[in-house]
């Protein structure tokens, strides 16, 4: 299951560029999507996030995401879903959380209904995403 989460979250962060640092604006832009690559076995990997916080480099923590979405990432095999765009102040990111309530594999029969179904332990409750170095959100800029 471990292995299926990092295939998960494996192109959960998307960057480009845009705006000017000379921009007086404080505020940048973070957006988070999710993507999936196959899995064998199941016909749906339903996620179901129910927070994200942002944590900065001095361990201060943002709640971005307090709303809980369902995203069944079986259906994101060469495509992404936009799970958040947050204007933020400025800042360095060390580390995004992720909230997870549960995590619920399908396997399905040719009409689409349910035939079975495992549900693996998320004994914490999270997935932490740790870049290899600080994530910058500048003023006037997407991350």
């Amino acid at each position: 299951m471990r292995q299926l989460a990092a295939l998960a979250l494996l192109g959960l962060l998307t960057a480009c560029s845009g705006g000017s640092s000379n921009d007086p604006d404080p505020m940048g832009t973070l957006t988070i999507a999710i993507t999936d690559a196959t899995i064998d076995d199941y016909e749906e990997a339903l996620l179901e996030v129910s927070s994200i916080t942002i944590i900065g480099a001095g361990g201060q923590e943002t709640e971005v995401l307090d709303t809980p979405q369902t995203i069944d990432l079986l259906k994101l095999r060469n495509v992404s879903e936009l799970l958040l765009r947050e204007r933020l102040l400025a800042r360095s990111i060390s580390k995004i959380r992720l909230g997870v309530d549960s995590i619920v594999l399908n396997k399905l029969n040719a009409d689409g209904n349910i035939m079975d179904s495992d549900t693996p332990p998320v004994p914490t409750q999270k997935i932490d995403l740790n870049p290899q170095s600080p994530l910058e959100v500048r003023a006037g800029e997407d991350l």
